[in-house]
């Protein structure tokens, strides 16, 4: 099976890599229509939603970005929400993390297959991790390794309400106490056989970066990747980032108890974020998203080779996956969804925050999304008839004007929207899916 994927994806990085580009159908009065279109789908979603603010941008092929903003950045402060303004981009900061990795890999540093332990075994944590022996770099990366996910565990936010009551919070934490945290737990599968999705083997792959180089891995991540593609507004967390809006988390959270407003009124956050490391660990725009994922799926990131890897499936999928036709890769979301498309990307979730960015790889362009509150993740959104986060309403529908533009999406036989692939292009396909059959 792992085979027919390989050939599925070995095909559809090339149609990536040798088609002309498509963002020619829009000329520059059908741009400049497409930009006013999605800021009207934009405010229409804050006006339908209610949250604070948002940021949204769309890279075409062709290098055409749109970048927008709704709300407010600042609701008490009254300061409007901008295109420029960042955000902490939570978990969108696995997907650098890879990156690194597989450059490592073709600079001879190691093999993504090597063990773990080749790495990390001289560290004092390491002998009470489950697996130790066993799990492998690239397992690590595609949550495959069997280690438990700290902050799902209900006696991580005890812990949490604990160092409140005492005057703490989780800044207090470095990443040390957080690997040593699932120390002892037994293995949730034998590496490979399973699929647990976990900060903590994140971090562990950071530690290993930084143990194979004895470099810092942010320095790794500016010199190779962030400088050469002009991502400046890309950086580390840290507890205080100039130009970022304000984050809201009304609802109460189990990882920051107590805290409404993550940015305080001397500019600093409310707490440390450098525990995130390699689980996360970044500050965005919109912008440099956008421009992030097109270049890290389309191998100009990285080479084209490695992007491949990035998004060749896993050899043992688990049964959710073989059923709804989506897995996750070397840090990648693999998606078939409804709306007729495949997106490859990942999300975010920061205190106050979430992010999510995609590459569409039938129709080649990106978007990013970004919103400044985390209403939608500890409770259910109070105007949405079925829960479902803001960000991934606001990404679905400025996908669909983006479709709608390129004359891409029509009604389905069940009458609901789908997207065409253009002519001389081929639809990503995965192993046992037929011509006729659909994405979702």
């Amino acid at each position: 099976m792992n085979h027919l994927f390989r050939f599925f994806l070995a095909a559809a990085a090339v149609v990536l890599l040798i088609q002309p580009s498509r963002s020619e159908e829009l000329d520059s009065a059908a741009f400049a229509d497409l930009g006013k279109a999605l800021q009207i789908r934009l405010d229409g979603m804050r006006e339908e939603l209610g949250f604070p603010g948002a940021t949204a941008a769309v890279l075409l092929e062709d290098g055409r970005m749109v970048k927008l903003a709704t709300g407010m950045a600042d609701v008490e402060n009254g300061i409007a929400m901008t295109p420029d303004h960042r955000i902490p981009g939570g978990s969108t900061g696995k997907t650098y993390a890879a990156a690194v990795a597989l450059v490592l890999e073709e600079e001879g540093v190691w093999d993504l297959d090597d063990k773990a332990a080749m790495y990390l075994g001289d560290k004092p944590w390491w002998g009470d991790l489950a697996n130790r022996d066993s799990m492998t770099l690239r397992q690590l990366l595609r949550h495959r390794a069997g280690v438990e996910n700290y902050y799902d565990l209900p006696r991580f936010h005890e812990l949490i309400a604990g160092m409140v009551e005492q005057g703490q919070n989780i800044g207090d934490l470095v990443r040390e106490d957080i690997i040593r945290f699932i120390a002892g737990m037994p293995p949730l599968f034998e590496p490979g056989k399973g699929f647990r999705y976990t900060d903590v083997g994140y971090i562990l792959v950071g530690e290993a970066i930084e143990a194979a180089t004895g470099e810092n891995y942010f320095d790794l991540l500016r010199n190779r990747l962030l400088d050469p593609l002009g991502l400046n507004l890309t950086a580390p967390t840290r507890l205080y980032m100039s130009g970022i809006a304000q984050g809201y988390a009304p609802t109460p959270s189990p990882l920051v108890p107590g805290v409404t407003h993550v940015v305080a009124d001397n500019g600093e956050l409310e707490f440390d974020p450098e525990v995130e490391f390699t689980g996360g660990g970044l500050v965005n725009n919109v912008g440099d998203m956008a421009r992030w994922v097109m270049a890290l799926y389309t191998g100009r990131a990285i080479s084209p080779a490695a992007a491949e890897a990035i998004v060749e499936p896993p050899p043992h999928l688990t049964e959710r996956e073989k059923e709804s036709g989506s897995y996750y890769g070397l840090a990648v979301f693999v998606q078939q969804q409804p709306w007729g498309v495949t997106t490859w990307g990942h999300g975010g979730y920061f205190p106050g925050y979430r992010s999510e960015m995609q590459y569409l790889p039938e129709h080649r362009f990106s978007i990013a999304v970004q919103i400044n509150t985390e209403f939608d993740v500890w409770a259910p959104p109070p105007n949405a008839e079925e829960p479902r986060p803001y960000v991934d309403a606001v990404n679905e529908a400025l996908q669909k004007t983006v479709l709608e533009a390129l004359n891409r999406l029509t009604p389905d036989r069940n009458g609901q929207e789908s997207a065409a692939v253009p002519r001389g292009l081929q639809r990503y396909r995965l192993p046992g899916q037929s011509p006729g059959s659909s994405h979702g």
